[in-house]
This record gives C-alpha cells, structure tokens and sequence, in this order.
C-alpha cells in the first residue's frame, strides 16, 4: 500500500484520463465555484492538492484571477507541467511547510484532497491552517467523498458504512484506492465529520451542496450525493 504521495506519482501520467472519467463531476463543482465567488474580487487563488494545475487553471481563468494563482501538492510528478505555467506559482510541498504572507480571497482543496490526510487531528490542522491563509472574508471551498452516498456506493455499502459508525468501529470511513498496482488509503467523510474541524476554527460553512457523482446533478440530500462545502471566515 503506498502513501498519497507515491500513488499521486505513479498516477501522473493517466491522471487527464482519470478527470475525464468523472467530468461531469468536476465540470459542476468548478461551475459552482466560480458562481460562489462571483461577487468577490479575487485577487490570490490558493488551490492545495492541485494535482497537474490543469483544473486550477480553469477554475481561475472562470473566476478572472487577479493577480497571483497559487498551487500546492506533494506530489512532484504532478507538479512537472504546472511548474512549467505562466502566471502560476507552483509548490512541491505539504500545505503544512507551506509559508506565505500573502492573504487569499479563495482558497480550494478539490476531489477528496481532504481524504490523504492521515488523521482527523491532521485534518483539523489544515482547516486551522487555512484560516490563517484566509483574507478577511475569504472563501475556502472543498469536496469530499461521502460515504452514505447511496446513489453511487450502494444501499448495501452505506448501510454497512452506517452500522460501523454507530458502533465506533475502528478506522470506519477508511476505504482502499486504485488498481492493485498502484493502491493507497484513503478517507471517506460522513455529512457530519467535517463540523468536528470547523469547530476548532473561525470558519463558518455557509452552504453544503450535494452532487451526484456520475451526472454532476445537484440533489436535494447527502444520501445522493457527494459533499461540495463553501466555507468562509467568520
């Protein structure tokens, strides 16, 4: 089983492939981005986990960046061509060792980035991490995969999935990711993990969408979808 890191770099070179596999997906969330900050300017953009910069790029280019693109991830395979754009600050590194006096208007952490986080104490860091890397009024936007996510893991899998939380099943929401030849852990959130971070923080959620993960359809409850969040500094 490899780390994130190690997975991420074996992946690089069919990770285009891999995004086109869920564009439907990806097209709405980005497509929720840009309308979630369309009354703000954004000057600073700050997307942690970028993977290739492919999808960043786009998502700035919607939402007219203003002056400096930013992205993180700790994969350098991922990183070799964004590290190659124009107008793009690239960092091969953990957000942790990320240091930066620069405020950011928008910050992303996108398709269950926040699922390579070992620990739920990790995962608290990053959110109080990002608070710090927040300009006043500045919204942080992320998606993860949902466990009870019915419409696309099965009525069988989220019953399991539920039964294991209620009776505090060790390491419950800890799911294997990719092929044989290439495997690691990663985390599935429930609806209800994400406010154990926040509330540790000045964040506030402002809205929780849920997103089929096949169509890109915006459905009415957590059992149908995917969890997209904006969040934003109190």
């Amino acid at each position: 089983m490899k780390d994130s890191k190690a997975y991420y770099d074996h992946l690089a070179t069919s990770y285009n492939t891999e995004s086109d596999n869920r564009k439907n997906y990806l097209t709405a969330v980005d497509k929720y981005i840009a309308k979630s900050v369309n009354n703000i300017r954004v000057y600073n953009f700050l997307d942690i986990g970028a993977g290739n910069g492919n999808r960043s790029i786009e998502i700035a280019n919607s939402i007219s960046v203003e002056k400096e693109i930013v992205l993180i991830d700790s994969s350098s395979k991922m990183l070799e061509n964004a590290s190659k754009l124009e107008n793009v600050k690239a960092h091969n590194t953990s957000v942790f060792d990320f240091n930066t006096s620069t405020k950011f208007d928008l910050i992303t952490c996108l398709w269950n980035v926040l699922g390579h986080f070992n620990t739920k104490e990790e995962r608290i860091q990053l959110f109080k991490k990002i608070s710090t890397l927040l300009a006043p009024k500045g919204v942080f936007i992320f998606d993860v995969n949902n466990r009870y996510n019915i419409n696309h893991y099965g009525l069988h899998n989220v019953e399991q999935n539920l039964k294991n939380d209620t009776l505090n099943i060790k390491d419950a929401g800890w799911f294997t990711l990719g092929e044989k030849t290439n495997q690691t852990r990663v985390y599935m959130h429930s609806p209800f993990d994400i406010n154990t971070y926040i509330d540790q923080t000045d964040l506030s959620v402002e809205e929780i969408k849920y997103i089929d993960y096949t169509t890109g359809e915006t459905k009415p409850t957590f059992f149908e979808g995917q969890l997209v969040y904006k969040i934003t500094k109190l």
